[in-house]
């Protein structure tokens, strides 16, 4: 894959993919959830960088608390 600039404001769904270290069907399952922040434009899904790192780590929180 190509290098993600980590710095970027929004991801594509590939780049949002390597950024977040998951297979590009598992971030499509994720865009596809009511409470993933992404919306499309065009045919191209766009994640905007602070929330998905936020959201990220919302998840790792839940998960810590099983």
């Amino acid at each position: 894959m190509g290098k993600v600039r980590e710095n970027a404001g929004a991801f594509t769904l590939r780049s949002a993919a390597e950024f977040a270290g998951v297979s590009t069907p598992t971030m499509l399952e994720w865009v596809n959830r009511e409470d993933f922040p992404a919306f499309k434009s065009g045919r191209r899904w766009i994640i905007p960088r602070d929330a998905l790192v936020q959201w990220l780590n919302e998840q790792a929180g839940r998960r810590a608390c099983i």
